[in-house]
């Protein structure tokens, strides 16, 4: 073989390798670099409860730290009305979403203080089946998750404080693509007072 054969396949060889690492490198960053904007409200339904919680809106983490500055705030005092106190169509709006990597999440933290002094625990209620995406186009690009933490079988007891978080992210498809979107959601909230001792 001569050397300007050789030379010619090395040359092929190296423009073929670049061109795999441009094409790895475009992959990777279609695949990490998205457009999403997101907006959000939750409506809240307070019955016959004496409570007060802190809403706040995390970027990129889970946990609440004191650092944390509350995105908005909501007091329910039984006491304030006359006989049973029903609140509903209390809505917070939780302005934008925008997510620019794949790896970008948000979680809404609602921290949950139980102010009855004695016998009444409070059931918080939210599940995902209520959680709604809309348009309905984009039911399958957002996964929502939830955690609760500091309730004792989904009841919070007399003078203790606990947390519902919601996490939402990206689903795999939509971190793939990288597709600009604007998608909604909206979901329901919802304090009950509970008997300690009845259970009702």
């Amino acid at each position: 073989m001569t050397f300007a054969k050789r030379r010619f396949r090395i040359i092929c060889t190296v423009i073929a390798m670049v061109l795999v690492t441009i094409m790895m490198s475009v992959g990777i960053y279609a695949a990490n670099n998205v457009s999403v904007k997101n907006t959000g409200v939750v409506t809240f339904t307070a019955n016959d409860v004496c409570a007060s919680f802190n809403v706040y809106k995390l970027h990129n983490k889970s946990d609440v730290a004191v650092s944390d500055t509350a995105f908005a705030a909501r007091s329910y005092d039984v006491n304030n009305g006359t006989g049973e106190a029903v609140f509903t169509d209390d809505t917070i709006a939780l302005a934008d979403f925008p997510f620019y990597k794949a790896t970008d999440y948000y979680t809404i933290a609602f921290v949950v203080t139980n102010k009855f002094d004695a016998d009444s625990n409070i059931g918080v209620s939210v599940t995902t089946s209520n959680f709604i995406i809309t348009p309905t186009a984009h039911e399958d690009d957002i996964v929502v998750n939830t955690t609760l933490t500091g309730f004792m079988d989904g009841k919070l007891l007399a003078g203790q404080t606990g947390t519902y978080t919601i996490t939402i992210s990206l689903s795999d498809s939509l971190k793939e693509t990288g597709t600009t979107s604007n998608i909604g959601f909206e979901f329901t909230l919802e304090l009950d007072r509970i008997d300690a001792v009845t259970g009702a």
